[in-house]
């Protein structure tokens, strides 16, 4: 039930907001932040059934 509830909850602004925290991070190196990324991106939006366009909202190449 309350996965339910957290699945209705989310949607592609908040995934988004949680890539660009990751982005600021300053702790992680740039590795473990593309994997997190694109866990939030793909596997995450994939599982919630979001169709989000992150493509649009991407970085320049290597500034993760």
């Amino acid at each position: 039930m309350i996965e339910i509830l957290i699945a209705t909850a989310v949607t592609c602004a908040d995934v988004s907001e949680l890539v660009d925290r990751i982005r600021a991070n300053n702790t992680v190196d740039s590795e473990t932040k593309q994997e997190l990324v694109e866990m939030y991106e793909v596997d995450f939006t994939r599982v919630l059934d979001l169709e989000c366009d992150f493509e649009t909202q991407k970085p320049t190449e290597g500034t993760v």
